[in-house]
């Protein structure tokens, strides 16, 4: 069952970079994303987690969706948001994402997907942001970001090598609940979610739950190296083996 959940992995990279060549000729057509349809910018908390709290800030940005070509005929849109990080004050923006974590190198953010964390980084990094309001990240965004590169972005890279240093696989850590449709499936399961996230001397505590399965686990990530340090299912621990 492991081999074939970690199949799943190599299929989910291999197909999101066909999808990332195959788009490249429509983004010449769509252009900058200024050039992009999408919705009005709405506000919107989100949760930054902090090497130096225990528990995320609940921190107001933006919220906005993009539509993009997807095909020869065919549109997709991503939801994007947008924020200046509370404690150092470093612009976030980028692909909706599932959580976020504020570094000193800069914001990253974080989503579950396919039994993997898929790690994403602001599309635009500027200096001194404390003066920096949102609709100059926005504005940056918009004329220097096209729509290949927000696809990447939500990919989690340009490319194979970079996709997987830019994810942390979680199916060889759990076992096959945890990211199961249910009992008996062997089918990656995309009501898995991140039920609680946490730092914890200085890596990311990221409880995960699955209701069909009835799993609960807890992995501790560290945010520099993106890599499990510890994980437990239920209270035992299964990580470091």
């Amino acid at each position: 069952m492991k081999a074939f959940h970690l199949l799943l992995v190599g299929l989910f990279i291999s197909a999101s970079c066909l999808v990332a060549r195959a788009d490249a000729t429509l983004t010449n057509r769509v252009g900058k994303l200024k050039d992009a349809n999408h919705t009005a910018w709405v506000q919107v908390t989100n949760s930054i987690a902090n090497t130096s709290s225990r528990f995320p800030t609940k921190w107001a940005g933006k919220k906005a969706t993009y539509q993009y070509a997807a095909g020869p005929s065919g549109t997709s849109t991503m939801p994007v948001t947008v924020f200046v990080s509370p404690h150092l004050q470093k612009p976030w923006i980028g692909p909706e994402q599932d959580f976020y974590v504020e570094l000193d190198s800069g914001v990253i953010g974080g989503r579950l997907a396919a039994g993997m964390v898929i790690w994403c980084e602001s599309l635009v990094s500027m200096p001194n942001t404390g003066s920096t309001n949102v609709s100059e990240i926005i504005r940056q965004f918009e004329n220097n970001i096209d729509t290949l590169a927000l696809m990447e972005a939500g990919d989690g890279g340009v490319s194979e090598a970079v996709r997987r240093s830019r994810i942390t696989v979680l199916l060889r850590i759990f076992s096959d609940g945890a990211f199961a449709n249910g009992r008996g499936s062997s089918q990656a399961s995309e009501v898995s979610r991140i039920a609680a996230v946490e730092m914890d001397g200085g890596d990311l505590k990221l409880t995960i739950e699955n209701s069909p399965s009835k799993f609960e686990g807890v992995a501790w990530i560290n945010p520099q190296t993106r890599k499990v340090t510890k994980a437990t299912e239920g209270s035992k621990p299964i990580f470091p083996r």
